[in-house]
C-alpha cells in the first residue's frame, strides 16, 4: 500500500508539470463514483488539456 501511494504522489506530480493546463473538463459535483466496486474511482473523469 505504500508502495501504491508512493507511486501516485510521483505519478500525479509529474502529469501537472508535464501538462500544466490539464484541468477538469465537468464542474466536480457532476462526478459519479462507482460504487459496485472495492476501489471507488469515478466513472467517468473527463479532462482538457
Amino acid at each position: 500500500m505504500a508502495l501504491a501511494r508512493l507511486e501516485l504522489k510521483v505519478v500525479f506530480g509529474s502529469i501537472f508539470q508535464r501538462f500544466p493546463a490539464l484541468g477538469l473538463a465537468v464542474a466536480p459535483e457532476e462526478l459519479k463514483l462507482r460504487k459496485e466496486i472495492i476501489t471507488g474511482g469515478f466513472e467517468e473523469f473527463p479532462v482538457l488539456w
